[in-house]
């Protein structure tokens, strides 16, 4: 048995490990940083795929026939739920389909509020600013 000890003594032996073991740890961290960037990437992929999904409803909602009310209601839920910037896009959206002097009036200040809930002071002064155009 001492015999099979012999060689561990060795220094040259040492380095060898040492060697062999810095070359594991190398390679491990690099195919560890494959996986990781494939991982990275996919989570970007599904980031501008989310992005995608919200245009294609914007356009469905722009090419629908809701009414005014349903668009400021589901406009509404979203400011309730604290998805301003969804609430900020319906509005506009229905801000570009009615006609009435009275939506469009109800339109601005439902914009100015969620843009003040939002924390964009200067917009919703900017709104209520329109809004006061329409009926002095």
């Amino acid at each position: 048995m001492d015999f099979f000890f012999v060689e561990y003594r060795d220094p040259l032996v040492g380095l060898i490990i040492l060697t062999i073991l810095v070359f594991v740890v190398a390679v491990a961290n690099y195919i560890w940083k494959i996986f990781a960037n494939k991982d990275e990437e996919q989570k970007l992929e599904k980031f501008i795929k989310k992005f995608e999904m919200d245009n294609a409803h914007k356009e469905l909602l722009r090419n629908s026939s809701l009414s005014f009310g349903n668009l400021s209601f589901l406009a509404e839920i979203f400011t309730k739920s604290g998805e301003f910037e969804k609430a900020t896009q319906i509005y506009l959206i229905a801000l570009e389909k009615c006609k009435d002097k009275q939506e469009r009036e109800f339109i601005f200040l439902s914009l100015a509020k969620v843009y003040f809930k939002a924390g964009f002071l200067e917009r919703a002064k900017e709104v209520l600013l329109q809004a006061l155009k329409l009926r002095p």
